[in-house]
């Protein structure tokens, strides 16, 4: 199968890449030629290290986690190219009616509140002369997931 698009030698922190969607976007990634780093809070389960890749746990809703996890990459690879964040939680959804503000509130701090976070703290880690783009839904194109990327725009965003 021939990729669309090629990382060889690109350094890829994916967020959230342990089960559904990420280990999907994470084999494609590896299949690139990407060196991928994948962070969770299920990262460090034997069970779901089962890709070539370097696993450290993260939490989006912690900074101090999303710190550690950037430096942690730059120090072993010494350059983070490309940011994917699958992070998500759906906990506590239920009807309109029945729903929590709590369980909004919750939500909003994984899936909102933490891909902000994560740029935040990935932008000093990566290339200074590189273009911003964020794709905020996954699509599909032909059996092929498009890379939603982060580089920072004149070294900040």
């Amino acid at each position: 199968m021939s990729m669309p698009f090629q990382l060889t030698d690109k350094v890829v922190v994916l967020i959230g890449g342990t089960s559904g969607i990420g280990e999907a976007i994470a084999k494609r990634l590896i299949n690139a030629g990407a060196k991928l780093m994948i962070a969770g809070i299920n990262a460090n389960e034997p069970a779901l290290q089962t890709l070539e890749a370097h696993y450290v746990y993260a939490d989006v809703t912690d900074e101090f986690s999303l710190s550690e996890l950037m430096a942690i990459a730059f120090e072993r690879f010494g350059q983070i190219d490309v940011l994917v964040n699958c992070a998500g939680s759906t906990n506590g959804y239920s009807t309109i009616m029945e729903s929590k503000k709590s369980e909004y509130n919750a939500n909003f701090e994984v899936n909102a509140l933490g891909t902000a976070l994560t740029i935040k703290h990935a932008v000093p880690y990566m290339p200074k002369a590189a273009a911003l783009s964020i794709l905020p839904r996954w699509r599909e194109l032909k059996g092929c997931l498009i890379l939603a990327h982060l580089r920072a725009l004149n070294g900040r965003c």
